[in-house]
């Protein structure tokens, strides 16, 4: 885990801080499915005590990037191809009613902004920058919503399964048809036909998942096998512990 994201926190605000980092690790992929969260080691390199670490572990739990398991050891949580088709389902629902509501009730979307996103997308960025401006994008999709729950419950979804778009990003040919499907949202705002933004918008989420469950299904089985190994790895240590101590 070399990594600035691991880099030494202050102690104040610091759950809130290891978890933001954490989270950040497991969405960047520098945490991968799978693979085992060393709470001491953690510890160690933020520069806090473990009961921080592991307060960031139950709040990540809860937002399903984390699986706890037997003797305080946690690993980042995968997901099989059921279960992102169940999360973009989702946010195909919350995403195109923000998108609706913005368009609505808000003062206007900066379509100008949003462009500008695009022809930088279109110059053909290595996969981290094009992931960080299709983040950018979407967030302005959304800016003018006035619906803070809906956002964050968006923004949830959006950390359970933008990790799995690095996937995507590899392919350039699935980048350059997602490209096309922005630009056509944009030209539906700038038309001001948010009817059609709106199809467009789902249109273009369920074309993601589609990629994504064709590229994540040949390797659903090892993923799910790499959590089931880091399980038992987890189990047998903490067994030989208690052993051990005995």
């Amino acid at each position: 885990m070399d990594s600035t994201l691991f880099e030494t926190l202050g102690r104040e605000l610091a759950p809130e801080q290891v978890t933001a980092r954490l989270r950040e690790a497991i969405t960047s992929g520098v945490l991968r499915p799978g693979e085992r969260i060393n709470q001491a080691e953690l510890a160690q390199r933020f520069g806090v005590s473990r009961m921080p670490v592991r307060e960031a572990l139950r709040r990540l739990h809860a937002e399903g990037l984390v699986t706890l398991l037997p003797y305080r050891s946690a690993i980042v949580s995968g997901l099989s191809v059921r279960e992102l088709r169940e999360i973009y389902e989702m946010r195909m629902a919350l995403e195109v009613l923000a998108l609706r509501i913005g368009c609505e009730e808000g003062d206007g979307l900066p379509l100008d902004d949003m462009e500008d996103i695009l022809r930088r997308m279109d110059e053909g960025p290595d996969s981290d920058a094009w992931l960080a401006l299709n983040t950018a994008f979407h967030d302005l999709l959304y800016t003018t919503a006035d619906r803070p729950l809906l956002l964050e419950n968006i923004g949830m979804l959006r950390n359970k399964s933008d990790r799995f778009l690095r996937l995507f990003a590899a392919k350039r040919d699935r980048t350059a048809h997602a490209q096309q499907e922005h630009w056509e949202i944009l030209r539906a705002l700038k038309r001001f036909d948010v009817d059609a933004a709106c199809r467009l918008l789902q249109a273009h989420l369920e074309s993601t998942i589609t990629s994504l469950s064709e590229t994540l299904g040949s390797g659903e089985a090892s993923a799910s096998e790499m959590e089931a190994h880091a399980r038992e790895k987890s189990v047998a240590a903490g067994r030989a512990a208690a052993d051990r101590e005995e």
